[in-house]
């Protein structure tokens, strides 16, 4: 049952959208092709069709004016060849009959849908509605104890901005096929409202955001903003009606609607009216008559497996171009790898959000400091003292704001820490270890004797006892290893999980689930993480990643395992280069290992993305295990990855010394503006990187590639056939060939995702579009998208 004939819709209706779009399908045309052929059927002066109303006919609308819908079926029949054009040959009297004929059984069925009451919504929408406003106005960000909690949403938020980034091109780097040739990607557009990702039109809307820069927040307030209705409870009448679920939730077999029944039902459980039931039916239908359903789906990064994502994301792009679909989709998600979100077909718009400016932070704090009183002296003081700290430039991401914001108001005036990490260590000292307002020791002790309380032959209740004692004691460093097996394995955070751990399994005396519903009672007043029906949930993707990287670097030997896996592991030697030649990858994917070392550092490289690697490096250092000199000699010696790697951590705000990140912003300008010979990808990311930073001479290097565009081909050894130390027989010109082609689409991959991406600024883009260019002219492209030798 498609979404149009789930709307209630009378037999008249469905049978005229159903009509309709077996029309479309026999003609081959689209939606907006057969949208302008009407139009020129309709004579001068007519009311022309537009986007909405044929989307409504097609839906089974009839609509109050039949030439217009005569007009739309009139030119797909002509499409379809069973009528002739007018004037296209002589009308012959057969002919006349037969277009009568037609437009008489068309009227027709169109005065039965006429005829036919308007389909009436679900009455659970009213309900689902409420629901999701209570839901959504809860602040996603978690508060300290002792300060005052952030203002319900969407009080005291800062209007976002977004900046539309270009599809992908044909032929370029989003296409496996594409060689050096296509056309180069057009550049992205003027900033604009976030409210626009909403708005766009597009069946599939991606918002790319960096870590805690308020992804979800939005989300949540566009949520709460098209749910939440006037006084009298009626809702908003939007053209979409929107349904928050993380992305983790429709990567099973489930299909679509029963997927956002159960995620749906799950997250807003206690705030539904009593016996509503959101079924597979409410989700597989319209929420009302010319509405759509506008899935938000939230964290498409937390999925781990890059085919699972690119399965998902495929997945929703056929579900919006079904015909008659109910469904539209945003799709939040922190940057991913280049061509990455690129969707099947060409209608997904795309979409970067801006970080706070210095004045939207100053606005942002302004409201956070009402309670405390004059409000403009404490705004004044904390801009001060987070610039004192270095901080100012990381409070630009609102979580970041957030968390800032909550340590002032316990100590007004007070020094804030040094480094993400410090700040993430500080936050979560205070919500658990000095969270005197929830009582935590008090409420944990009632929950152990309330286990106890029932065994009365006194070696049971001391067995279970002890072993309620050793896994309160060791709360934290629970649910830090639960964090580690949950970032790296994808493994559902559930008690029953929590409980696997050695120092949390249940005595033989308590059954499973008394136990599961203890650990809950243990972590429920701790901030930790959230306890709902025995799922647990981190307050955002950042606090999972830090307590991942406090189980890494719980002691020394196990800090010095995890840089080494971070870091050490990264160099290698490219096949067809001199032995003693090493380069320095974040991917795991170029290693060329083998035997268990391989899987291991495969499985912990593969998820290490640079915030979780920076809180490893950080708390490494803290432990005992000193990072810093392989991190210095990667600076030196990594190349542009290397440089990179290094120069964005020291952004991102790790603690990288300061000769260190001179040392990498130096190899960055080596491999981008130097004259040593460097695969064109590598000078690409190292000249990105530099002006992403704000340095110049990523542009200078830019502009040199658009002048001498040979600069960019260079064969890139990973290409080459893998070859043994004693093989001497040169490669083939067959294999070079290959390896070439390899190259110069890697090189094009590069240089569009320049062009495609927000981060590099609008010079950066501009520079990069003409070294594409002139990269093309040089390779030759032919109009098959291959590069010519």
């Amino acid at each position: 049952m498609t979404g149009d004939e789930a709307t209630g819709a009378g037999a008249g209706r469905l049978i005229l959208g159903r009509e309709l779009r077996a029309l479309l399908h026999d003609s081959g045309l689209d939606r907006s092709q057969a949208l302008a052929k009407a139009n020129r059927l309709l004579p001068d002066g007519a009311a022309k069709l537009n986007p909405q109303r044929v989307s409504e006919r097609f839906a089974g609308e009839p609509g109050s004016d039949f030439p217009q819908l005569w007009a739309l079926v009139e030119a797909l029949l002509i499409e379809c060849g069973r009528l002739r054009p007018l004037g296209a040959a002589r009308s012959e009297a057969a002919e006349v009959r037969k277009r009568d004929g037609l437009r008489a059984s068309w009227h027709t069925l169109w005065l039965l849908a006429r005829k036919d009451p308007p389909p009436r919504p679900d009455p659970r929408l009213s309900g689902y509605l409420r629901a999701a406003a209570r839901y959504a106005r809860d602040h996603p960000y978690p508060d300290l104890p002792d300060t005052p909690r952030p203002p319900p949403l969407p009080e005291g938020c800062v209007p976002r901005h977004v900046l539309p980034l270009p599809p992908r091109a044909a032929g370029s780097a989003g296409s496996a096929e594409a060689g050096a040739a296509g056309a180069p990607c057009p550049p992205a557009g003027e900033p604009g409202p976030a409210t626009d990702v909403f708005t766009s039109g597009s069946p599939v809307a991606v918002l790319i955001g960096a870590p805690g820069s308020g992804k979800s927040t939005l989300l949540r307030v566009h949520l709460l903003d098209s749910a939440d209705g006037p006084p009298d409870g009626r809702a908003k009448r939007n053209a979409t009606v929107p349904v928050l679920v993380p992305a983790v939730a429709l990567t099973g077999p489930a299909p679509l609607p029963q997927a956002l029944a159960t995620s749906v039902t799950a997250l807003l459980g206690r705030h539904l009216p009593p016996g509503t039931t959101l079924t597979e039916d409410f989700f597989g239908r319209r929420p009302r008559p010319r509405a759509t359903w506008l899935v938000l789906v939230d964290g498409l990064d937390e999925v781990a497996d890059q085919e699972a994502r690119a399965g998902l994301l495929g997945r929703l792009a056929d579900q919006a171009a079904a015909d008659g679909s109910p469904y539209r989709f945003v799709v939040a998600t922190r940057p991913l790898p280049a061509g990455e979100l690129d969707t099947p077909g060409s209608h997904t718009a795309r979409f970067a959000l801006r970080p706070f400016t210095p004045d939207d932070l100053r606005r942002y704090a302004h409201e956070r400091f009402r309670v405390l009183g004059d409000p403009d002296r404490h705004t004044a003081l904390f801009t001060a003292l987070i610039a004192d700290a270095d901080l100012d430039h990381l409070a630009r991401t609102p979580l970041m704001a957030s968390m800032l914001c909550g340590l002032y108001a316990v100590e007004p005036g007070g020094p804030f820490p040094e480094g993400r990490t410090a700040v993430y260590t500080r936050f979560m000292d205070r919500i658990y270890r000095r969270n005197s307002r929830k009582s935590i020791a008090d409420t944990q002790q009632r929950a152990v004797d309330a286990l106890e309380k029932p065994f009365q032959h006194l070696p049971d209740r001391q067995d279970v006892g002890a072993a309620a004692e050793r896994a309160r004691c060791h709360l934290p460093e629970l649910v830090r290893s639960l964090a580690h097996r949950v970032f790296f394995e994808d493994t559902p955070a559930t008690l029953g999980a929590l409980a696997a751990h050695p120092l949390a399994r249940p005595p033989a005396q308590v059954p499973e689930p008394d136990w599961n519903r203890f650990l809950g009672d243990l972590l429920r007043p701790t901030g930790l993480l959230t306890v709902q029906d025995g799922e647990l949930s981190f307050p955002h993707r950042t606090f999972l990643e830090y307590h991942a990287a406090c189980h890494a670097t719980r002691d020394r030997a196990a800090s010095a395992a995890a840089t080494r896996r971070l870091v050490k592991w990264g160099w290698s030697r490219p096949p067809a280069t001199w032995p003693f030649c090493r380069c320095w990858s974040m991917p795991v994917g170029r290693a060329l290992r083998s035997g268990s070392r391989a899987d291991e550092e495969a499985s912990a490289r593969k998820r290490a993305d640079m915030s979780y690697a920076g809180f490893v490096l950080d708390l490494a250092a803290s432990a005992g295990a000193d990072p810093w000199k392989e991190l210095h000699r990667v600076a030196r010696k990594g190349g542009a990855e290397g440089g990179t790697f290094i120069a964005l951590q020291a952004a991102l705000g790790t603690r990288i010394r300061p000769e260190t990140a001179a040392a990498a912003r130096e190899t960055l300008v080596r491999a981008a503006l130097g004259h040593r010979k460097i695969p064109g990808s590598a000078r690409v990311l190292a000249a990105e990187t530099l002006a992403g930073l704000g340095d110049e001479r990523g542009l200078d290097a830019f502009r040199a590639m658009a002048d001498d565009p040979g600069r960019l081909d260079t064969l890139d050894p990973w290409h080459m056939p893998l070859t043994e130390l004693t093989h001497t027989e040169p490669p083939t010109q067959s294999e070079l060939d290959e390896a070439r082609r390899a190259t110069r689409r890697d090189t094009v991959a590069q240089l569009d995702a320049v062009i495609r991406a927000a981060a590099p600024g609008a010079a950066a883009r501009l520079h990069a579009t003409r070294a594409r260019t002139a990269f093309g002219r040089l390779v030759g492209e032919e109009a098959g998208g291959r590069p010519g030798r």
